[in-house]
């Protein structure tokens, strides 16, 4: 029965070693149709919900391309917000070390109310980090009047809290179905699955997943193809976190 081999084959650590990570985020999904999203976030000692509507902002999946575009990798540029570059200094022992400070901002429409959202990097490198070394992420929350609510946490644990989220929401309503729930009369959330590959690599420490190899060139010309493993990404996509 082939749907029998898919199962034997896929998400049961034949491609991959991958183990789960203790997170403190939690970020649940709740697509309610008539194109709302309930987002219900603990982060810190807070918890948060939204209810992002489609109507006239985007939903939860401007997180995930935010997220996405604090990092680079060395053989893609994660171009899709405009990332903005500043500098910033940091105390060492050595004296005051200047990093460089990537900022991304998007904003969720929450209620019909714009909710500005602030994601800011500290790290020396666009690359992902190594295990073991630190990759603050400041999480900025605007209110009015210029207030604002901040939460510095690790990139991998908001990574693995946003895949975490999207892994357990596609495997009860899938693309099409949380596509269809969190919209009606506009345009649904559509969570990207090349970025959602991204993110969860990362936040797993597998981001051999993401290496290519040329599959194709012609002998003569500038044409040619690269090639990732398939089996490896949809083993991935799979994982339960």
């Amino acid at each position: 029965c082939p749907s029998l081999m898919v199962r034997a084959r896929y998400g049961t650590g034949v491609f991959l070693k991958l183990n789960k990570r203790n997170c403190s985020i939690r970020i649940r999904l709740t697509p309610c149709g008539s194109d709302f999203t309930k987002v219900q976030m603990k982060i810190g000692c807070e918890n948060k919900v939204f209810f992002l509507s489609g109507t006239m902002g985007s939903q939860f999946s401007s997180l995930l391309r935010a997220i996405y575009c604090l990092y680079d990798e060395e053989d893609l540029k994660h171009w899709i917000f405009h990332r903005r570059g500043q500098k910033t200094l940091r105390n060492t022992p050595q004296g005051n070390e200047e990093l460089p400070l990537t900022r991304v901002d998007f904003s969720w429409d929450n209620e019909h109310h714009s909710h500005p959202i602030t994601l800011w990097r500290e790290s020396d490198s666009y690359m992902p980090m190594l295990k073991g070394i630190p990759d603050p992420v400041k999480i900025i929350f605007w209110r009015t009047y210029g207030k604002r609510r901040e939460f510095t946490v690790d990139g991998r644990d908001l990574c693995y809290a946003v895949a975490k989220a999207c892994t357990e929401a596609l495997k009860k309503y899938g693309f099409k179905g949380y596509l269809k729930s969190s919209g009606e009369q506009y345009l649904g959330d559509t969570i990207d699955i090349e970025i959602l590959l991204f993110i969860k690599a990362y936040a797993l420490g597998v981001l051999d997943v993401r290496e290519t190899k040329q599959l194709w060139r012609q002998p003569k010309g500038w044409m040619h193809a690269e090639a990732s493993s398939f089996e490896k990404e949809i083993e991935l996509l799979l994982f339960d976190m």
